[in-house]
């Protein structure tokens, strides 16, 4: 059999960084359970005085050199273990990005009711807004009151727990928007209908702080080929200048043409 090309991917590559992990992970704790037993022994020795204990100070120096020489190593893999913590979050919130938004049934009365529920499934901010009925949860609404585009679901999700002014945040706070909008029945969504919207967008953060989060575009029909692959060489999200979503409104709930 011809020897896996570098390019293919090892379907146990996975595998092999957990017990990479699990063997660092180990190592780890046993030098630190053994500097702090190291230690708490010192110290009782140094609080009694020094005494003598028939020729054991030279394990104890031995002890103490060893474990300085594998401290450094000891740092190390700390480090090594702590660097792919962030990775793991990111690639298990993708995956259960894909399984709310696909799986679980969507709830609700209508197009933007159903999407909202299903954000608040995804993120844990947009549930605790919907349930306090905040006016950081705004339907059918522009960003400002003179902006250009109007969004299904404008979500700040840095809206003030205490000081409620949304002129004053918006302008001199750090509001964070997400935001949906749905393209209605008709045709497949088009990529020059997301570059129209994305210049309407930059064009009514203008004058505003803040940032966007995400944004969802939604539509019953679906998105064209050429807008699929726009999407795929991340040419979309140049345009928005954040990370864009795509999702296809089916019978039973939503789908995601991009799922990687």
């Amino acid at each position: 059999m011809a020897a896996m090309s570098e390019e293919q991917t090892n379907p146990f590559a996975f595998a092999d960084e957990i017990f990479s992990y699990s063997d660092r992970l180990w190592k780890t704790l046993a030098y630190f359970s053994a500097l702090s037993i190291f230690l708490v022994f010192v110290v009782l020795w140094l609080l009694l005085g020094q005494p003598s204990i028939g020729g054991w100070e030279l394990l104890i120096f031995g002890s103490a050199f060893l474990l300085a020489i594998y401290f450094p190593l000891a740092v190390w893999n700390s480090f090594r273990l702590i660097l792919p913590l962030r990775h793991w979050i990111d690639d298990y919130f993708d995956f259960a990005f894909i399984v709310k938004f696909e799986l679980f049934p969507a709830k609700g009365s209508d197009p933007t009711d159903r999407i909202l529920n299903k954000l608040g499934e995804v993120y844990p901010e947009v549930e605790r807004l919907v349930k306090k009925r905040s006016k950081a949860v705004r339907l059918h609404s522009g960003i400002a009151s003179r902006s250009k585009v109007a969004w299904d679901l404008v979500i700040d999700l840095k809206y003030p727990r205490i000081v409620r002014i949304p002129w004053v945040h918006r302008h001199l706070g750090d509001p964070e928007y997400l935001l949906v909008k749905r393209f209605p029945v008709g045709q497949p969504v088009l990529g020059t209908d997301l570059r129209s919207l994305a210049n309407d967008l930059r064009r009514d953060l203008r004058w505003q702080n803040g940032s966007v989060h995400s944004v969802f575009i939604l539509s019953p029909i679906g998105f064209t080929e050429d807008t699929i692959e726009s999407a795929r060489d991340e040419s979309v999200e140049s345009w928005f200048r954040c990370p864009v979503e795509f999702v296809v409104e089916t019978s039973e709930g939503y789908e995601l043409p991009i799922k990687d």
